[in-house]
């Protein structure tokens, strides 16, 4: 049984995790099903590619000043906003089969059903990933930090 799992948006991909094991199991749409040992594990990335897209918002203000004068003003604000196209959880492995292993935790083009080539990052579906990614990177960087930490105690007794 596994001690932690992790499921992507809508069951995209699983990761188990078997502290009693060692083991971790990848399942995923793009991948063959993928079994590691902790041993394996080298490094875990989050890539989030982006775009930033600059918007102009003109306000017009209006005052009506002595004997019915009027003054028109016009503030120019700008602002940046940032779509993603994707986010990927890459794991770097000793494994010879597998050097590295890119999960695709978020991709609008597969995920929403008008399939968007990206999206804002205020987005409830991007946020749900984003953080699931997170939590995945950290477990796996835990493992990671545990395997070093066993070796330099076990090389320097």
């Amino acid at each position: 049984m596994p001690t932690t799992t992790f499921y992507g948006y809508k069951n995209f991909y699983a990761i188990y995790i078997n502290e009693n094991r060692k083991k971790i199991a990848i399942l995923s749409e793009n991948l063959p099903p993928i079994i590691l040992d902790f041993k394996d594990l080298k490094n875990v990335t989050v890539t989030i590619p982006s775009h930033n897209i600059k918007s102009e918002t003109y306000n017009t203000i209006r005052s009506s000043r002595k004997a019915g004068i009027s003054v028109n003003t016009s503030r120019k604000k700008q602002e940046e906003i940032k779509f993603i196209t994707k986010i990927d959880l890459t794991i770097f492995t000793h494994n010879v089969d597998y050097s590295f292993i890119k999960i695709e935790c978020f991709n609008p083009k597969k995920m929403f059903f008008f399939q968007k080539k990206m999206v804002n990052n205020t987005n409830n579906i991007y946020n749900i990933c984003y953080v699931k990614a997170q939590q995945m990177k950290n477990s796996l960087l835990n493992i990671i930090n545990r395997n070093i930490t066993n070796k330099y105690y076990k090389y320097n007794k």
